[in-house]
C-alpha cells in the first residue's frame, strides 16, 4: 500500500510542507505538458524544472533576445510619492551564438538584468568597453592583471552549453545517490556542447534506457547492464529478458532519468525519433507500466513478492515524459514513421507520403488506456490526445474508428465465446438470447470495464475544450465518428446474412450484437463525460451556456438517431432475422443515448426553460418518428420499452411545451393498446406499456393534458384486456395505478404539514385523476366496474373451505389483500359514473340509457360494499380476537373507500333510488364503523376509517351520530391524544367532535360525581375586537356558559402546519385554550381530553425555522 507523501507548497505559511495521500495526489497528476497549471503541490518531484525546460517564456522571446518580467519589490526606499511600492523592471539577456534562428537558447547564457543595473551600466559606459559591460552585467569583478581568466569566461560564454548538461548537473545536486552520481559521471563527458550531444546521442540514449529501472529481484542499487560493443539491439534484449526473467522495478534514479529523457527530446527534437519506438517506449510502457505477473511457489515464497504498484510520482513523470516525446516528434508519429525512415519517403506501392494517422500509436493503446490502475488510463490518454488533435479531420477519424472498432470486435468475441461455451449455442434454455456479459468471470467483466473507460476516456480527452466547453474542431469529429462506428454496426450485419440459421447463425447475431452494446458502452461514458464537463461554469455568476457547448454533440446524435430510424423504415419482411434484430438493437441503443442526455441534470441541455425551446421541438420530431405505426409496431418489446422510456424522459423535461401534446398525444391510443405477444423480459420496466407510462408519465404531466390524452387511452387499454384472469389483475394494476395518482399542487412550497408524509397519506384515496376525465364512454366504464366487482361477487374474500391450515390462511390473505386494492379504486370509478350522469344530451333516449347505466352500476356498488363489510364483520364475530390482523385493516379502508364513494354521489347524483340505497349502506357501514371501534380503539388504520365515516355523516345526514355512546367513546379515544403520532391525534378528535359539543359546568367543586352536571342556560361570551368570534375575550368564570367548543379549538390546533408564517395562528389558539382552562368549568371528559393533548403536542417541534 502506498505511504503518504511529503508534498511541497512553494507559496509558504504554515502550510509549506504538507503529507498528501496516493489518492490525492493521483487526482492532482496530469501528463498534459501543454497546459498551463498550479505546480505549488505537485506529485512530480521535477515540475518545476520542466517548466524552466520547455515553456518559451523561461527561455527567450523566440528571437533570441530578451523578455522582461515585473518583479515588486517591498523596501522601505521603493516607495513613490503616494505611498504605493515601485516596479522594478527586470530584463532577461542571453548572450552566445547569434544564429539561434529557432530561438532554443542552445548555447546561450541567461542573465537576468534589473533597471539599477541597467542605469548604472548607462552612467559607466564611457569608462568600460563592450566585453567588461558584459562581464559586470553576468556578476563578474574584472581584475587588473588577470588577463587570462578574462578570456576564459569570455570564451565559455561564447561556446555555452546545452540544456541537458544544465539539467544533469542540477538532478546531480538533488539526487546524491550512488546509482544516479555513476549515471551522471557517464554522462557529462557525452553532452558538453550541441555537437556532442548529436553525435552521442544513441549512447546517451542507451545509457539512460539502463539506468532507468533494475532487475527485479537484484541489489536495487544496480542499473540494467548496458549493451556490448557491436552487439545487435535484438540480441541485446534477449540477453535481459534472459537475466531478468522478472521483469524490473524503479530505483532512486527512476524519476530523474524519465525528467532528463524529455530534456533529451527538447534538445534533439526529431533526431531522438529513432530511438522513440525502439527503445524509450517499450522501455517505459512494457518495463516499467506493465511488469510481468510473478508467480509464487511455496518452496521460493520467502524470494520473490508480488508486483508492488508503482507510485504516483514515477506513474506521472513516466507519463509526461512520453507527452514530451510525442511533443518534439509529433510529425513523426503522425506520419507513421518508422524509425529508420525519413520525413520525405514516399511509398513505394502508392507512390504517395504516409498519411497522418498516428497509427503507430495503436500498437501500446493495449498496454496504457486499457491498463488496470486508472491513474494510468487517465494519464495515458492525457498524453495521447493532444498528438491526436493534430490529425487532420479524415485522419483522426479513421484512427479513432479503428481504435474503437478494434476494442468492440475483441470485446465481443470474448463475450459470446463465454456465452457458447455455457449455453452451446448463445440461448438460454427456454430459447431465449442468453445476456452476453452474465457468464463472464469477475476478471474478464473487470478487464473489459477497464478497456471501454480508457477509449472513452481517450475520445473525452481529444474532444474537450477549456472547462465548460468542447474542442472547436474536434468535438463533433470524435462524436461523428462514434456514432459512425456504431451505425455502421447494422452494415456489418447485412454481409453476414449467409448465415441466415443454425447454430452460426445464433452466433453471428450474438458477435454484431455485442459488437454494438461494445460501441455503446464506450459512447455512453464518453458522452457522460463531456456532459459533466461542458456542465461546468469557468466563472462564477457566469450564464448557463451548457446547451450552447454541447449543440454539436446533440446534432451529432440526432443524426444518428435519424439515420437508424430509417434504416428500420426501409427494414422489409423479406430481410433475414438477424438484419432486423441488430437493427433493432442499434437503434435501442442510439434511443438510449438520446435518453441519457435529456435526463442529465433535469433536462439541462434540452429543456426549454434554459433557453433551448428548439432542440425540444428536435426532439419531439424524433418522438414522433419513432412512435410510429410503422416503427412501434414492428418493434421488438426492448426497443418498445426504450422508446417508452426516452417519450418520458422528454416530456418529463418539459412537461408544458404544446409540441408534445399535439404531436405525441395521439398516438397514445396505439401505443398503449395490448397485444397478445407480451414479452416477459420487459417486467423491469412495467406489466405493459400502458403500465409504464401510468408510473412515469402520468404524475408529471399537467392535469388537463393527461386528462386529455393519456388517461382516456389507458382506461380503455385496461378496459379492453380484461379477459382471462391474468390479464384482469393487469388491468386491476393499471386501474388502480390512475385512480391513486397525485399532482403536486402549485403554491404549496412553504406550507409543510406536520409530517412529511402528508402527501402520501391524503393520496391513500384520491379523486384527481377523475375530476377532469368526463369524456370516458360507457362501455369502458362498464369494463371497468366488471374488473373490481365481477371477480369479488363471484368469489367473495372469504371462502370456506377445507384446506390446509397453511394454504388456507395464505389464500385468505391474497383475498383480503385483493379486497383492500379494490377499494381504493372503487371511489374513483364513482366519480368517473357520477360525472357521466351530470352530462346532458340532445337525445332523450341516449340521456335515459346513460342515466340507467349509471343508476345500475352505482347499485351495485353499494351492494358490493354492504356484502363485503357484512361477510368481514361477521368473519371478525366468530373468530373473536384472534386471528383478525389483516381483516379490521382491510374493513377500515373499506368505509373509507365507502364514504368517498358515498360523499361523492351525494353531491352529483339525483336518482332517489340510487341515493335511498346508499343511505341504507351508510346507515350499515355506521354500525360496522362502531363495533370495530371498540374493537380497535388506537388503531391508527381504524381510526382512520372511523373518522371518514363520520365525515360522510356530517355531509349527507348532518346531526346523525356515529352511536350514542358518548361517555363511552370519550373514555376510550381520549388517551390516543397522547400518542406522539400525529394522525391518530388528528382522527380521533374528528371522531369526537362529530359528538354534540358538552356546555359548561357550575363548579367542579360543588358536582357530585354519583349525579348528572349541573348546566347553565346556553350562552356564549362575547369575542374581543380583532379576534375570532369563538374566541373567549373574559377570563372570569362567571362569563362563561353554554356549549363548550375546545374539541374543535383542539382539531383545528393540531391541523394548522409547523410553519414560520404560522407562528401567531398557533399562538392564538393556544391562548384560547388556556382560557378555556383556566375558567374550572371544562367538562371532565374534555378537561382530560385537553390534558392528553397537550402531552401530545409534547412530542412536536414548535421551534420555527424559516422554509428551505
Amino acid at each position: 500500500m502506498e505511504q503518504p507523501t511529503k508534498s511541497f507548497n512553494t507559496k509558504g505559511g504554515k502550510n509549506r510542507l504538507r503529507f498528501a495521500s496516493a489518492k490525492y495526489r493521483a487526482k492532482r497528476a496530469s501528463a498534459d505538458v501543454y497546459r498551463s497549471s498550479d505546480n505549488s503541490l505537485s506529485t512530480n518531484a521535477t515540475a518545476a524544472r520542466e517548466k524552466r525546460v520547455h515553456d518559451s517564456s523561461f527561455v527567450g522571446d523566440g528571437r533570441g533576445g530578451s523578455k522582461k518580467r515585473k518583479k515588486r519589490k517591498k523596501g522601505n526606499n521603493d516607495v513613490d510619492g503616494k505611498g504605493n511600492e515601485k516596479e522594478e523592471d527586470e530584463e532577461v539577456r542571453y548572450y552566445g551564438r547569434d544564429d539561434d534562428a529557432e530561438g532554443l537558447g542552445i548555447g546561450r547564457t541567461a542573465v537576468i538584468v534589473s533597471s539599477k543595473s541597467k542605469l548604472q551600466l548607462e552612467t559607466s559606459k564611457n569608462l568600460v568597453d563592450d566585453i567588461n559591460c558584459d562581464e559586470e552585467l553576468l556578476g563578474v569583478k574584472a581584475q587588473s592583471g588577470d588577463e587570462e581568466e578574462e578570456e576564459e569566461k569570455k570564451a565559455a560564454l561564447i561556446a555555452g552549453g546545452t540544456i541537458f548538461f544544465s539539467e544533469l548537473e542540477i538532478s546531480a545536486q538533488r539526487n546524491g545517490s550512488q546509482l544516479f552520481s555513476k549515471l551522471v559521471r557517464e554522462l557529462l563527458p557525452l553532452c558538453k556542447s550541441l555537437a556532442e550531444l548529436l553525435h552521442h546521442r544513441e549512447r546517451i540514449v542507451e545509457l539512460l534506457y539502463a539506468y532507468l529501472l533494475s532487475p527485479r529481484g537484484d541489489d536495487a542499487g544496480s542499473p540494467t547492464q548496458c549493451r556490448l560493443p557491436n552487439e545487435g539491439w535484438k540480441t541485446y534484449t534477449k540477453r535481459l529478458a534472459g537475466k531478468s526473467p522478472n521483469g524490473y522495478s524503479v530505483n532512486m534514479a527512476t524519476n530523474d532519468v524519465l525528467h532528463l529523457f524529455g530534456v533529451l527530446a527538447r534538445e534533439l527534437r526529431q533526431e531522438i525519433y529513432p530511438f522513440l519506438t525502439t527503445r524509450i517506449l517499450p522501455r517505459i510502457i512494457d518495463d516499467m507500466l506493465n511488469p510481468p505477473t510473478i508467480t509464487i511457489s511455496a518452496e521460493d515464497f520467502g524470494k520473490h513478492q508480488n508486483n508492488v504498484p508503482l507510485d504516483v510520482s514515477h506513474v506521472e513523470s513516466a507519463f509526461r515524459a512520453l507527452s514530451y516525446q510525442f511533443k518534439y516528434n509529433s510529425d513523426q508519429l503522425i506520419h507513421n514513421h518508422l524509425p529508420k525512415q525519413s520525413s520525405e519517403r514516399k511509398d513505394t506501392q502508392s507512390g504517395k507520403q504516409q498519411v497522418g494517422d498516428a497509427d503507430i500509436l495503436r500498437q501500446y493503446y493495449g498496454k496504457t488506456i486499457c491498463h488496470k490502475r486508472d491513474i494510468v488510463r487517465r494519464l495515458s490518454c492525457e498524453s495521447y490526445a493532444p498528438l491526436l488533435r493534430k490529425c487532420l479531420d479524415k485522419e483522426l477519424k479513421r484512427h479513432l474508428s479503428r481504435t474503437v472498432k478494434a476494442l468492440a470486435g475483441s470485446l465481443a468475441v470474448a463475450a459470446v465465446e463465454s456465452v457458447v461455451d455455457v449455453d452451446g449455442d448463445g440461448t438460454n434454455k427456454d430459447g431465449r438470447e442468453a445476456n452476453r456479459t452474465d457468464h463472464m468471470t469477475n476478471s474478464a467483466k473487470r478487464a473489459r470495464a477497464d478497456a471501454i473507460d480508457g477509449v472513452s476516456s481517450l475520445l473525452f480527452e481529444v474532444s474537450r475544450g477549456a472547462p465548460g466547453r468542447v474542442h472547436s474542431k474536434k468535438g463533433r469529429l470524435v462524436t461523428r465518428s462514434l456514432m459512425d462506428c456504431l451505425i455502421n454496426t447494422c452494415c456489418g450485419s447485412k454481409t453476414n446474412a449467409k448465415n441466415g440459421g443454425g447454430k452460426s447463425g445464433h452466433t453471428q447475431l450474438a458477435l454484431e450484437k455485442s459488437k454494438a452494446d461494445a460501441i455503446y458502452e464506450v459512447a455512453s461514458q464518453f458522452l457522460y463525460k463531456l456532459r459533466g464537463h461542458v456542465s461546468r461554469k469557468s466563472h462564477e455568476g457566469e450564464d448557463d451556456m451548457a446547451g450552447n457547448a454541447f449543440a454539436e454533440i446533440l446534432d451529432e446524435i440526432h443524426r444518428a438517431l435519424d439515420l437508424t430510424t430509417s434504416s428500420m423504415k426501409k427494414m422489409s419482411s423479406s430481410q433475414p432475422a438477424t438484419i432486423s434484430a441488430v437493427i433493432n438493437c442499434v437503434l435501442g441503443h442510439a434511443i438510449d443515448l438520446m435518453t441519457e442526455t435529456i435526463n442529465f441534470q433535469d433536462g439541462r441541455l434540452i429543456s426549454s426553460r434554459h433557453g433551448n425551446r428548439g432542440e425540444a421541438d428536435r426532439v419531439a420530431n424524433s418522438l414522433q418518428a419513432l412512435v410510429q405505426q410503422d416503427i412501434y409496431s414492428n418493434a421488438g418489446r426492448k426497443l418498445q420499452d426504450q422508446i417508452l422510456r426516452c417519450l418520458c424522459s422528454a416530456w418529463r423535461t418539459n412537461p408544458s411545451h404544446p409540441t408534445y401534446a399535439l404531436r405525441l398525444g395521439k398516438f397514445f391510443p396505439s401505443i398503449v393498446a395490448p397485444t397478445n405477444n407480451a414479452d416477459t423480459n420487459s417486467l423491469d420496466v412495467g406489466l405493459n406499456p400502458a403500465l409504464f407510462l401510468a408510473q412515469n408519465l402520468l404524475p408529471f404531466l399537467p392535469k388537463k393534458v393527461a386528462s386529455t390524452y393519456l388517461i382516456p387511452a389507458l382506461l380503455g387499454a385496461a378496459a379492453s384486456s380484461c379477459q382471462g384472469e391474468k390479464n384482469c389483475n393487469m388491468s386491476l394494476v393499471l386501474l388502480h395505478n390512475i385512480a391513486t395518482t397525485t399532482w403536486p399542487g402549485s403554491g404549496t412550497e412553504h406550507t409543510n404539514d406536520v409530517d412529511i408524509d402528508d402527501t402520501a397519506v391524503n393520496a391513500l384515496f384520491t379523486l384527481e385523476a377523475a375530476g377532469y376525465c368526463s369524456e370516458i364512454s360507457r362501455q369502458v366504464r362498464s369494463s371497468l366496474f366488471d374488473i373490481c366487482l365481477a371477480n369479488d361477487s363471484e368469489s367473495p374474500p372469504i371462502k370456506q373451505k377445507r384446506r390446509s391450515k397453511a394454504s388456507s390462511h395464505s389464500s385468505r390473505i391474497e383475498q383480503l389483500a385483493h379486497s383492500g386494492y379494490i377499494s381504493r379504486c372503487i371511489p374513483f370509478l364513482v366519480c368517473l359514473e357520477c360525472s357521466g350522469d351530470d352530462e346532458g344530451s340532445e337525445d332523450d333516449n341516449i340521456s335515459r340509457v346513460e342515466n340507467s347505466h349509471s343508476e345500475e352500476a352505482l347499485n351495485r356498488v353499494w351492494k358490493w360494499y354492504s356484502s363485503i363489510l357484512k361477510k368481514l364483520d361477521a368473519k371478525m364475530e366468530d373468530e373473536g380476537k384472534a386471528d383478525k390482523g389483516e381483516d379490521f385493516i382491510v374493513q377500515s379502508l373499506l368505509l373509507e373507500s365507502f364514504s368517498m364513494s358515498a360523499m361523492e354521489c351525494h353531491r352529483r347524483v339525483s336518482s332517489i333510488k340510487t341515493i335511498s340505497l346508499m343511505k341504507k349502506t351508510l346507515t350499515k357501514a355506521k354500525a360496522y364503523a362502531s363495533s370495530l371501534l371498540f374493537l380497535h380503539p388506537s388503531s391508527l388504520w381504524v381510526v382512520r376509517g372511523v373518522a371518514a365515516v363520520t365525515k360522510a355523516l356530517s355531509c349527507i345526514d348532518p346531526g346523525a351520530k356515529l352511536n350514542n355512546q358518548s361517555n363511552e367513546m370519550f373514555e376510550m379515544l381520549v388517551p390516543n391524544l397522547a400518542y406522539p403520532n400525529h394522525y391518530l391525534r388528528m382522527y380521533t378528535l374528528q371522531i369526537l367532535e362529530s359528538y354534540p359539543a358538552r356546555p359548561f359546568v357550575t363548579d367542579h367543586a360543588d358536582l357530585d360525581m354519583a349525579d348528572d352536571l349541573e348546566e347553565e342556560p346556553s350562552y356564549r361570551p362575547q369575542p374581543n375586537e380583532g379576534e375570532d368570534k369563538s374566541i373567549i375575550g373574559n377570563s372570569s368564570a362567571s362569563s362563561l356558559s353554554g356549549s363548550c367548543d375546545v374539541i374543535t379549538l383542539l382539531r383545528i390546533l393540531e391541523s394548522i402546519p409547523i410553519t414560520l408564517p404560522n407562528e401567531r395562528k398557533l399562538t392564538s389558539q393556544f391562548s384560547r385554550v388556556e382560557v378555556y382552562a383556566r375558567t374550572g368549568k371544562l367538562p371532565i371528559v374534555y378537561a382530560e381530553a385537553v390534558i392528553c393533548h397537550m402531552l401530545g403536542l409534547l412530542n412536536v417541534k414548535f421551534a420555527p425555522v424559516w422554509p428551505v
